[in-house]
């Protein structure tokens, strides 16, 4: 298992986190591929583009070398704007209201474009920047916190003090700008004095626009929420048991519980996390499987037979990682099992040359409850998965000296509805 995993796992990541797109040349012309971006919340400075995944060369290109891409359902456009001169969103403001800008050609988010356009970029610093497009131009929308500095006297004192009070202000001249830029729909003006400075509120913000003149945007980034899939699966499984004792259960612990063979079905419901551009979710699992075995033992005065079979109802909740590759994903499983057994066979039956027996418990007290952990490692084309899956889980003995292991290997098969 750990041999498949590490295999796989090296040829997914040789071409890792190239997802199907286009660039658009300078020229215009519009190219489809496979395109590899930065991760994280930060805009792209760069990106790779393949025409074929199966080429071992790609192209790098810059803002300054493309019009624009598309990766995703998202769009990028090239410009060059007016980017913050300032210190870093987690340190303290300075004492100017005016924002220092520089010019830079950068790759702009775009959030809506239509009549009225909304980009966003974000800096190294992770400092949001929210343009509108006028003419052919995107312009800043301006916003700054910045701290105001005040005498402090004492309660009394009117002699000067070189202590000082501080607070933070804002400097919101995007709401200006967003009222000039909106003044052919003035129902939009109590919005924009409440609108923040942040994804979520300029896009409610334009989205409101659109509805007061009673148009549609060309293009509008889908919101980020929680996304659900759902299906069956069907496979086999490969079980093997291992009983260790402190020697009064020899017998039992000489008998080789090995490659029990099963059948597991089920249904699967894929919880897609938001922010994570559809690479991370909960993947949670309702299956049946089950295993048989039937061991015999030989002794000086007894034989002995063992049969030892559960079915399991199991409840499986995996992390999933998702890496797109182009026209397959791969995907990484990880997470725990509780399996509660419904049907038990448990019995051992002695026999000799003379006499035989009546079946007695194999193990005298078992439970019915088995906890297991899951790595697994698959591939999806289209609505069709295919896993492998290793188990590891703590059996049935309940005794201390007779302790109890499973494993098992899945062959899966899904389907997404």
């Amino acid at each position: 298992m750990v041999f498949i995993i590490i295999t796989f796992s090296h040829l997914s990541f040789s071409q890792t986190h190239f997802e199907p797109g286009f660039i658009v040349k300078q020229s215009r012309d519009t190219i489809r591929g496979f395109l590899q971006i930065e991760s994280g919340n930060r805009s792209p400075k760069s990106i790779s583009f393949k025409k074929d995944l199966s080429k071992t060369g790609m192209d790098l290109y810059s803002p300054k070398e493309l019009s624009g891409f598309g990766i995703s359902g998202q769009l990028f456009e090239s410009a060059t704007v007016d980017v913050m001169a300032s210190i870093p969103a987690n340190e303290i403001p300075d004492t100017d209201s005016k924002l220092a800008t520089r010019k830079d050609t950068v790759f702009l988010h775009l959030l809506i474009k239509g009549q009225k356009t909304l980009a966003q970029f974000v800096d190294e610093n992770d400092r949001e920047h929210f343009y509108i497009k006028e003419g052919a131009n995107y312009n800043l929308l301006v916003y700054k916190k910045y701290v105001q500095e005040t005498a402090a006297l004492p309660e009394g004192d009117s002699s000067s003090s070189e202590a000082k009070e501080r607070t933070v202000k804002e400097n919101k001249r995007y709401t200006g700008q967003l009222r000039l830029y909106m003044q052919d729909c003035p129902e939009t003006f109590k919005t924009i004095e409440k609108c923040s400075y942040t994804v979520n509120g300029l896009t409610t913000l334009f989205a409101t626009y659109y509805t007061k003149i009673k148009r549609s945007p060309a293009y509008q980034i889908k919101p980020d929420r929680i996304e659900i899939t759902y299906g069956a699966l069907a496979g086999l499984s490969m079980t093997s048991l291992k009983l260790k004792s402190s020697g009064t259960l020899s017998d039992l612990t000489d008998a080789s519980f090995k490659n029990g063979a099963g059948l597991t079905a089920g249904l699967f419901l894929n919880v897609i996390l938001p922010g994570t551009k559809k690479k991370w979710s909960i993947n949670n699992e309702l299956i049946y499987t089950s295993y048989q075995f039937t061991q015999h033992v030989s002794g000086d005065l007894f034989n002995k037979d063992y049969r030892i079979g559960y079915s399991y109802l199991k409840l499986n909740n995996m992390v999933r990682y998702k890496i797109p590759t182009g026209k397959n994903d791969l995907f990484f499983n990880v997470g725990i099992s509780n399996g509660f057994a419904i049907r038990e066979t448990n019995t051992m039956t002695r026999y000799s040359n003379a006499n035989s027996y009546d079946p007695v418990p194999a193990i005298d007290e078992t439970r019915k409850y088995e906890q297991c952990f899951n790595l697994g490692i698959g591939t999806t084309l289209q609505r069709i998965s295919i896993e492998i899956r290793d188990e590891m889980g703590n059996g049935m003995s309940t005794y201390d000296n007779l302790k109890s292991s499973t494993n098992r290997l899945y062959l899966l098969l899904g389907y997404r509805f």
